[in-house]
């Protein structure tokens, strides 16, 4: 019996040796897969910040994935105008050379007509939208005609304009508010050529315009209130103004990686309470030399334009004739 148990016993050992040898793989499995655990779990609690100073892992991808508010900023002297000037104004502030062939009871049949004014954004204030903004600026220029068909090239008549615009956009939608002043002179040789009696015509004006892009497309509307006037019995207050402009919307012929040229049409309506109403027509077409990219803003454009215009005379001397003109021109926006 005691021999017996002997050998069970033995017997016992050497089947729990066996089983330990057995279960020795397993185990192996089991501490390398916890060991690999512990070392990922490790790595990940301590994953280095990236080159921008975020945290990584988890936190890292939700705060790429959470939204950045915008803020507010503020730049001085902004390359671009948050209202686009308007191509078809016979007295918009941009820089311009016009020949111009036409009737008038003043001038000849060839007119030269030259602007040299500019729009300028002091400060701004970007808004939360790309585009957006609200901005104060400076806008003058000179506006003068000349009678091409004399030798001397008479000076005709001087429009000097000063003001102060406010411009605002949002989206589509842009506003510009401007209070400016506008005296006018007629020049000596005129005078003398014509014996032609001078007025001193001046004014201080309120002016609102909306405007809404329609894709390539953009409409506007609003008006002016003038007062200080002088003359006061035959310059009245009132000026509706209105028009529509419509830029080719991909590049027509690019240049390189600086510019592209693009088809621009527009018409320009103004109507005068001093002329019981009766509108002025402005005209042009031509194409545009400006920016790859067309956005809803002004930037540095050259225009070669055709125009056309009929109605009141847009020059302050000559306010109370009718003009019809038809040229060519060449418009710089800066």
């Amino acid at each position: 019996m005691r021999r017996w148990l002997e050998q069970y016993r033995s017997q016992r050992r050497l089947e729990a040796t066996d089983t330990e040898l057995d279960m020795q793989p397993i185990h192996r499995v089991i501490v390398a897969a916890g060991a690999a655990a512990l070392v990922a779990a490790s790595a990940t609690a301590q994953e280095p910040s990236g080159a921008d100073g975020r945290e990584g892992g988890a936190a890292h991808r939700a705060a790429a994935a959470a939204p950045i508010p915008a803020q507010s900023r503020i730049s001085l002297l902004p390359a671009d105008d948050l209202f686009r000037p308007l191509i078809a104004d016979p007295k918009e502030s941009t820089l311009f050379a016009s020949m111009l062939g036409g009737s008038s009871d003043t001038r000849g049949s060839r007119t030269g007509s030259v602007g040299v004014g500019a729009s300028v954004p002091i400060v701004r204030w970007t808004g939360p939208g790309p585009g957006d903004g609200l901005e104060f600026g400076l806008a003058g220029g000179v506006f003068a005609q000349f009678d091409l068909t004399r030798k001397s090239h008479d000076l005709i008549n001087a429009d000097y304009v000063i003001g102060l615009p406010i411009s605002f956009r949002r989206g589509p939608y842009a506003v510009r508010f401007r209070a400016y002043h506008q005296s006018s002179h007629l020049g000596d040789e005129f005078v003398e050529n014509r014996d032609a009696d001078r007025l001193n015509l001046s004014f201080e004006s309120l002016e609102l315009l909306v405007a809404r892009d329609f894709g390539p497309v953009r409409g506007y509307g609003g008006g002016e209130y003038r007062f200080n006037r002088n003359p006061q019995d035959s310059l009245a207050h009132g000026v509706l103004h209105a028009g529509v402009e419509y830029r080719y919307p991909v590049p027509l012929v690019r240049i390189g990686s600086w510019g592209a040229l693009r088809p621009v049409v527009a018409l320009d309506a103004q109507s005068f309470e001093y002329r019981d109403w009766r509108i002025g027509w402005s005209g042009r077409a031509g194409v545009e030399l400006g920016p790859l990219t067309e956005v809803g803003r002004a930037g540095r454009t050259v225009s070669f334009l055709f125009e056309v215009y009929d109605g009141p005379n847009p020059y302050g001397q000559f306010f109370a004739e009718d003009v019809t003109s038809v040229g060519f021109g060449a418009h710089f926006t800066y």
